[in-house]
């Protein structure tokens, strides 16, 4: 059986409208099994391509649910996400969203087990900035991005609560860098609200772990890196949003948070980050030296 997903947007875009457009994904699939669900993607040209890591973690649900996801746009045919785990992993297959031309921006989506750390560290430091990026890419971006990406592994491996794989991809476009980081754990509230009894919503829980706190906040340590990371990507010129269960939220360093609750809840935690790439000028550095 095949199901439709109609959706409101063209491509995806890194934005509560589109994170929204997805959750529709999990309401055409309740009470399905067996079924096929379509997302067509009209302009997909025109997305960002760090995004598939959402994507595929969308369809790891989904086969966990007996339904399987395909993904448009019609006119180039639908593209299966199928996710196998193997004696090394888990392996995407049959989409390879990099080598479609509506992706090429982006990095393919690699897949860990929250075991996986000294992988995952690999895969950081060789792979998720591809060799045609890295022309006049200051390091000091890549050292403090590695940092970040580390700290979220290791909060997403001990927090998903159930096991969840590990989603990673990213993008490289009009000199900003997008990164999402996904898995189908158990969201924000579960872990925080354990620790934090007055806090009862999934959005009231991510804004309490963007929050900016004193250095002896009570069980607040785990939590300060992604407030660091918020106020770092928003330094350079980038976002912070996090995605988990019906809420998504963008960090604001005045804790004046923009937040939009979704149509479905979203099985996990998405979180995505940009930062602006302010590229070196070899060719004029030189000159003056000269």
């Amino acid at each position: 059986m095949r199901v439709t997903c109609r959706v409101n947007q063209r491509c995806l875009k890194t934005s509560h409208t589109s994170f929204d457009d997805l959750s529709k994904v999990f309401l055409y699939a309740h009470r399905k099994s067996h079924a096929t669900i379509t997302y067509n993607i009209h302009e997909a040209t025109k997305g960002d391509g760090n995004l598939v890591a959402m994507l595929a973690a969308i369809g790891y649900d989904l086969r966990s649910r007996y339904n399987r996801l395909d993904i448009g746009p019609k006119k180039y045919g639908y593209n299966r996400i199928r996710i196998e785990e193997t004696l090394f992993g888990y392996i995407l297959k049959t989409f390879e969203f990099h080598r479609l031309p509506h992706y090429s921006s982006a990095t393919p989506v690699q897949i860990f087990r929250p075991s996986d750390y000294h992988r995952f560290d690999e895969y950081v430091v060789k792979s998720l900035i591809r060799e045609d990026w890295k022309e006049g890419f200051p390091v000091h971006y890549w050292l403090r991005i590695k940092y970040f990406l580390r700290q979220l592994f290791k909060n997403s491996a001990k927090y998903s609560g159930n096991g969840s794989p590990i989603f990673l991809s990213s993008c490289f476009k009009n000199n900003m860098l997008q990164i999402t980081i996904a898995d189908c754990g158990l969201g924000f509230l579960k872990s925080i609200s354990s620790e934090q009894h007055d806090i009862r919503t999934e959005e009231e829980a991510i804004r309490w772990a963007m929050m900016r706190r004193k250095k002896n906040s009570c069980h607040a340590k785990q939590w300060r890196s992604l407030t660091a990371l918020g106020h770092y990507c928003k330094g350079n010129g980038g976002y912070l949003k996090i995605v988990s269960q019906t809420a998504s939220v963008d960090f604001d360093p005045l804790n004046k948070y923009h937040s939009a609750r979704l149509s479905a809840p979203f099985p996990g935690t998405v979180i995505n980050f940009a930062v602006k790439i302010r590229r070196q000028k070899f060719e004029s550095q030189l000159s003056v030296a000269a």
